[in-house]
């Protein structure tokens, strides 16, 4: 992401999302009542006899919805026409959708820059001339990939072993299971690789990346799991979170797993629910506060105020992406939780 111009006295800012990930971080600092500038195109209707041509348009709209799809990366803001040029193809007070696009500026104007806001806007300047970490899960029967993004980790593909079928000795089919598994990760591009799993599959395999000269740095760590669920384990644990220091989903992991021991333990000091969380917040007992992502969507003008007052009282806030393992823990708990400071009655 670029950052080209930001002033949090004013609450606006000049921004150049780059990646996927930018568009992301977006979708959860644009929200309602704010104002985007911005390029797209409108359908507009001839007269009698003609076509309906395709316009570019300059517009600032009011924003009234946010829509961030991961698996298409797009993202799209919808809201009131607000001003716009040409001023004669445009139909002030009208619902229009903007869809923000990777290297096309946008200009955005907001009430209030929160801190955990633009804290977000920040990383994601400074993740964007980082390279995603590669995992890989494996025994000797498979191995998953999936590679840390920012929003969370997306899935490459997995590689199976076919031991049980081979009608060759052991060294051959670790030869080619290896092999292949290891030109994937030289393939991939990054410059850190996580091996994971159970066993010695991942020991032998950092044997093999070191024979190829795998230019990057290699991580061994162990699970109890395979595949995804060994992919979750890995986020639950603290060596993740070390080796991928700023991606936000090991946080999650972390964060959830604290507030879910300390409600199994009873010691008070973790909270969840909207009423509870409120009274702490109030309090000033909030250490970190963990909200769902789609309910701070659908309860926004109910929220903010509860974030804003949090914020005030030196709160951390995390937003959790509801995609994910961390996230659909936090929804089954009310979507709203908090590490509290001291423990309170």
């Amino acid at each position: 992401m670029k950052v080209l111009k930001i002033d949090r006295f004013r609450s606006t800012a000049e921004i150049m999302p780059e990646t996927r990930d930018d568009l992301w971080h977006l979708s959860h600092i644009i929200e309602h009542g704010d104002l985007v500038k911005g390029r797209t195109t409108r359908k507009i209707k001839g007269g009698e006899g003609e076509t309906t041509r395709r316009e570019n348009l300059f517009l600032e709209i009011e924003v009234k919805g946010v829509d961030f799809d991961k698996f298409s990366g797009l993202l799209r803001v919808q809201g009131i026409i607000r001003s716009g040029k040409p001023e004669d193809l445009i139909e002030i007070g009208a619902m229009h959708s903007l869809e923000i696009e990777q290297n096309r500026k946008l200009h955005l104007q907001k009430k209030k820059f929160r801190k955990d806001q633009y804290e977000r806007l920040q990383k994601a300047q400074k993740a964007s001339h980082k390279k995603p970490v590669l995992v890989v899960v494996l025994d000797d029967e498979s191995a998953s990939f999936a590679l840390m993004k920012e929003f969370g980790f997306e899935e490459k593909g997995s590689i199976h072993s076919g031991k049980a079928g081979k009608q060759f000795d052991e060294g051959e089919w670790k030869k080619e299971f290896y092999g292949n598994i290891a030109k994937t990760v030289m393939d991939s591009g990054t410059d850190i690789a996580v091996l994971a799993g159970p066993g010695f599959a991942k020991n032998e395999l950092q044997e093999v990346l070191k024979e190829k000269k795998f230019p990057g740095k290699i991580f061994v760590e162990g699970t109890n799991a395979t595949g995804l669920t060994g992919v979750n384990e890995l986020l639950k644990g603290t060596a993740l979170a070390k080796i991928v220091e700023d991606a936000e989903i090991t946080k999650e992991a972390a964060l959830i797993e604290k507030v879910m021991e300390a409600i199994g333990k009873n010691t008070g000091k973790a909270t969840y629910g909207l009423e509870e969380v409120g009274k702490a917040i109030d309090l000033g007992a909030v250490e970190s506060l963990l909200v769902l992502d789609k309910y701070l969507g659908e309860e926004r003008e109910k929220l903010s105020p509860l974030l804003e007052t949090a914020e005030s009282l030196r709160a951390e806030i995390h937003i959790f992406n509801s995609e994910h393992d961390p996230g659909k823990k936090l929804e089954g708990i009310g979507k709203i939780a908090a590490v509290l400071r001291y423990r309170i009655e």
